[in-house]
């Protein structure tokens, strides 16, 4: 009896799952006010929707996801926030059983069980139900990733291409998945260095497209960021810490099985070699949290701009810097199903890096990747921890009292 129960669980957590999605689709569809980015998206869609191919003057973006969600909101005949908002919550849907074929083909037995983990996350979950381009972004990078996995890395290069027209810094995953790749060819123990180069190379080669589609756009468009009102606001070829300090910090709060585990073998570490506890003490002096302009003002409304001042001075900066170096020495233990998972994190780097606007939701891919590649799941119970939250978070969001 307690295997069947057991096996059932998931299917009824499942359950539990779409009743409250729809109880924030319901909620969604209640509030008719446009929240944060949603000022941008929205009219943008819209003007697809009447057949103007006028660009908001305030879009970072490619509008591709604004194509998608129009074309889609045509054939349902529904033109509404919340119906937006509906549509965009299959996204996150989409994004959910992408990252479960992931599993499977990485024979996770638990394949199930972590879609549910996946599909729960706090820092996903909220976005389900904002007309934003994270989620879609996601979906498609996901898919992509499948293909790779699979196999037809032209399939995964075409579609890489595609996710340009959401968000362009996909272009960082695209060279992600050329490595992945790259990296059968290049640990071939029997072969030549020249052998292997060009066996690297020729595995690679098809996503030669996305990096070239990215060149074209930045050739002609002057800036990565598609509009020139706002590209100032996100200068091309910088990197800053401040993305990549918050993933770390956010790493232990949201993953604390994974990181104390990852602590233990950093002390196993440590007491083979002591001088790897320089590691983090280099770290902690290098760790600032400044981002741009935007991250100082609205902190009675963003929790994230509120938290990077409250880490700026003092000791709970001390205490900052100390869990984000701790917090990298943990995650690096991670042990991955495939060995090219190790990848993910010099590319999140950079991705991470890439932007001076310090926000939560860039860590959405790394962590999704992260979740996708590593070899143990969460907790079970954390899907009950992880529900909580995310109900309240998103629940804070589409009331307007708070913004993550």
């Amino acid at each position: 009896m307690d295997g069947k129960v057991i096996a059932r669980w998931p299917l009824a957590g499942l359950l539990l799952l779409v009743m409250l999605c729809a109880c924030f689709v319901r909620l969604g569809l209640w509030q008719s006010q446009a929240i944060v980015d949603e000022g941008v998206h929205v009219p943008q869609v819209a003007g697809f929707m009447r057949g103007s191919l006028n660009t908001e003057p305030n879009l970072a973006m490619i509008p591709g996801y604004h194509v998608v969600m129009a074309g889609l909101m045509s054939a349902t005949g529904l033109s509404s926030l919340g119906a937006m908002r509906g549509v965009s919550a299959l996204f996150g849907v989409v994004a959910a059983l992408t990252f479960y074929f992931i599993r499977r083909k990485l024979s996770d037995d638990d394949a199930l069980v972590s879609a549910v983990l996946f599909f729960v996350f706090p820092l996903f979950y909220p976005y389900y139900f904002l007309v934003y381009t994270d989620i879609f972004s996601l979906a498609v990078v996901l898919l992509a990733v499948l293909s790779a996995i699979s196999g037809r890395h032209v399939l995964a290069a075409f579609i890489m291409t595609l996710s340009l027209a959401a968000r362009q810094n996909n272009v960082v995953w695209a060279a992600f998945l050329a490595a992945y790749a790259a990296w059968p060819a290049l640990a071939a123990r029997h072969a030549s260095a020249g052998t292997r180069l060009k066996d690297a190379f020729t595995a690679a080669l098809p996503y030669v497209l996305p990096a070239l589609a990215f060149l074209a756009y930045w050739r002609w468009n002057g800036s990565i960021v598609f509009s020139a009102r706002i590209s100032g606001a996100h200068p091309d070829l910088t990197l800053h810490g401040g993305n990549v300090w918050l993933t770390l910090f956010l790493f232990p709060m949201l993953f604390p099985h994974d990181a104390w585990k990852g602590l233990q073998s950093f002390g196993k570490a440590v007491r083979a070699r002591p001088l790897v506890l320089l590691v983090p003490v280099v770290l902690c002096a290098w760790v600032r949290m400044r981002g741009s302009g935007d991250n100082h003002a609205f902190l009675d409304y963003f929790i994230h701009n509120a938290f990077i001042a409250f880490v700026a001075h003092g000791w709970a900066r001390v205490c900052f810097c100390l869990l984000v170096a701790l917090a990298a020495c943990s995650i690096v233990f991670t042990r991955f199903r495939d060995p090219r998972g190790v990848l993910i994190y010099p590319f999140s780097v950079v991705c991470l890096a890439s932007s001076v606007l310090i926000e939560n939701r860039y860590s959405i891919v790394p962590f999704a990747l992260w979740m996708a590649f590593r070899e143990e799941n969460s907790l079970r119970w954390m899907i009950l921890v992880w529900l909580a939250l995310s109900s309240l978070l998103t629940y804070g969001v589409l009331t307007k009292s708070f913004m993550l």
